[in-house]
């Protein structure tokens, strides 16, 4: 899929609370369609703290943690307003892996930050998935092929 048929997904989730809502569902559905096939499925969602600015986008739009497998996943979207013609869309998407804590705790984490289109879209799940079934050949194999697909 090129830059002419790919598209912006949820445009409006930084203005507008519906948008903002069913972007995040958007994400818990992936996530747990990702996991449909391990036996503990109990995952433990923590969300942002309601800004009184909608328009932060620096905040996590998702911030997931799963007990079972001692894993989180944080989702951070780029404001669409704010994409610049000049660049295709996939070099607005990157991802790490990290640590984080929760209550004292070191956890893995992978972090996506992205402007979500369709393609960027399907990295993501790709990446997620990858990450939540334990594939860190493939995951790192990913994570360097977004890269190099921005050059």
């Amino acid at each position: 899929m090129t830059m002419e048929t790919d598209k912006i997904l949820y445009a409006k989730v930084f203005v507008d609370n519906k948008t903002h809502t069913l972007n995040r569902e958007h994400w818990l559905n992936m996530i747990k369609k990702c996991t449909s096939n391990m036996y503990d499925n109990e995952w433990n969602q923590y969300f942002p703290a309601v800004k009184e600015n909608f328009n932060d986008c620096d905040a996590p739009i998702l911030l997931y943690y799963n007990h079972s497998l001692n894993k989180a996943i944080r989702i951070i979207q780029y404001d669409p307003n704010v994409y610049d013609a000049k660049y295709r869309y996939n070099q607005y998407i990157t991802a790490w892996t990290s640590k984080m804590s929760i209550k004292e705790l070191e956890i893995p984490e992978l972090v996506i930050c992205l402007l979500l289109t369709r393609n960027n879209n399907s990295d993501a799940e790709r990446l997620i998935d990858n990450w939540l079934n334990n594939n860190d050949q493939l995951l790192d194999s990913k994570i360097k092929s977004i890269y190099n697909g921005q050059k």
